[in-house]
């Protein structure tokens, strides 16, 4: 299949001798895997479900998310495949404690992109989207959702929706809200990921077949901070509103743009502007 980033593989903006070793020589970032838990990998039974993840200097939560998916890995055959956009806190030591594979991806301001280059690794037959703050609930049920992941029904659903629970406070005993997020796809859809930001999977008609997982619930410690002053959430919201505000303007009459720079914009000083012109 073609490149999602021909110009990585041409070797522009790259070092010349990062050009002239080129992606076997170990010249392109994002080309150095970990080819020989992969080989491991390959040999054994395909699995069921790959749970994917994109991290950079997530210390804070990670081995907590991680240690969280011990029992749905017990439950039935999962890998864990993870891509590092460049962490440098201990993050990349933690994931390689638990993952089937962990890899380098250069950052390059496109959530779909980094979450693509995942998929492109996983060899599950589902796969499932998890984030680093994001940690399983311990009520879930493993049994129903084998049942669901196995079936072979060739006209049976290509997506499903989990409960993901925002808590307003670390400990997680608090206030919170669930939604339905939809995390889950099978993986011979052939679909990837759209979007730099609040990426999502774009299936045709013929493929559109969604359910709802309500036995399968993610604790999200994630937005604690983001309508705060301080300077993670900070950080987190100036990330989203600049690719938010890219994103518009490429799409300036784009509705669902525009409510997604109402809800991630409170603090900015356009916000009023944004609003009215929503």
């Amino acid at each position: 299949p073609a490149s999602l980033f021909p110009a990585l593989e041409k070797g522009e903006g790259l070092s010349p001798e990062a050009r002239r070793r080129g992606p076997q020589g170990g010249g392109f970032p994002f080309f150095k895997r970990r080819k020989e838990r992969r080989s491991t990998m390959k040999q054994q039974t395909q699995p069921l479900l790959s749970i994917s993840m994109i991290f950079k200097n997530e210390i804070r939560c990670l081995e907590r998310c991680l240690k969280s998916l011990a029992p749905l890995r017990e439950a039935f055959p999962c890998e864990v495949v993870m891509a590092d956009t460049g962490s440098d806190d201990g993050s990349r030591e933690i994931a390689e404690q638990y993952a089937d594979l962990v890899f380098d991806f250069p950052w390059i301001n496109d959530f779909s992109a980094a979450r693509n280059s995942v998929m492109d690794e996983a060899s599950g037959k589902w796969f499932l989207t998890v984030d680093t703050d994001e940690y399983l609930n311990e009520d879930a049920d493993f049994t129903q959702f084998a049942a669901f992941l196995s079936d072979e029904n060739p006209q049976g659903h290509t997506l499903a929706t989990v409960i993901v629970r925002n808590h307003d406070s670390y400990t997680l005993d608090g206030n919170y809200t669930d939604f339905m997020a939809t995390r889950l796809l099978r993986m011979s859809t052939g679909i990837r990921y759209q979007g730099a930001i609040h990426e999502q999977w774009a299936l045709p008609a013929h493929l559109f077949r969604m359910t709802a997982i309500p036995y399968i619930i993610f604790d999200h410690d994630g937005y604690v901070e983001l309508g705060s002053d301080t300077e993670k959430g900070a950080k987190k919201r100036e990330r989203n509103i600049k690719l938010l505000r890219e994103k518009l303007k490429k799409s300036p009459d784009s509705i669902l743009v525009r409510l997604q720079m109402i809800e991630s914009g409170g603090l900015e000083e356009d916000y009023l502007d944004q609003v009215r012109a929503g």
